[in-house]
């Protein structure tokens, strides 16, 4: 198993994944690092990055710099190792209900995560001939670093958790099971979807 990251290696990761920095925003690093030391049978492909940048840049830079990681760098990623998928292969591209929902004063992350998803459903016919699978998590609020400011900030927890059926933001393990059922046969005769995981933020009425 790998891992590819522009951080440095998670504490949290377990040590049998084998771990690179890369940037992928930059199509040399993809090609160097991510292709170059990803093996010749990849039988599933994760995509989690995504960035939510705050408005210290103007907007314009702030759309391009997100729509480029979030979208346009995932497409770098998978067309780097299209090459390398087996035969029945699978791709989980994580993305969020801002695919779905209008969220304020963050145009480039909304339309980067409803570009991702319909970069699943493209995928998801032009893979078929090798019988891969492309599918994608849409995420509500979880704690993650790019949210933990929000989960400190008591009155947006507060605010955020009252949105879900179920009253609360959700957990790391609660994704975990998704993205493993989509990677699996269990999920044989799903692709071009996107599954919700927001606790019925986008289905909660009055």
């Amino acid at each position: 198993m790998f891992a590819f990251s522009r951080s440095p290696r998670p504490k949290e990761l377990i040590q049998n994944i084998t771990y690179f920095q890369a940037d992928i925003s930059d199509q040399i690093s993809v090609e160097s690092v991510i292709k170059s030391n990803s093996p010749d049978d990849l039988y599933g492909i994760v995509f989690v990055s995504g960035i939510s940048i705050s408005g210290e840049s103007t907007e314009i830079d702030r759309f391009s710099k997100t729509v480029d990681v979030n979208l346009i760098g995932a497409f770098r990623v998978i067309n780097a190792l299209q090459s390398k998928l087996s035969r029945g292969s699978s791709i989980v591209c994580v993305s969020s209900i801002n695919a779905h929902l209008a969220f304020p004063n963050n145009p480039g992350y909304v339309a980067s995560k409803a570009g991702l998803e319909g970069l699943v459903r493209a995928l998801s016919l032009d893979l078929n001939h090798i019988k891969c699978r492309v599918n994608a998590v849409s995420l509500g609020y979880f704690l993650t670093d790019m949210t933990k400011s929000s989960f400190n900030d008591e009155q947006k927890r507060i605010q955020r958790a009252s949105h879900t059926i179920l009253g609360r933001w959700g957990e790391l393990n609660e994704i975990s099971g998704v993205v493993h059922f989509l990677l699996s046969n269990s999920s044989s005769y799903i692709t071009g979807q996107s599954i919700v995981v927001d606790g019925g933020w986008t289905v909660k009425g009055m």
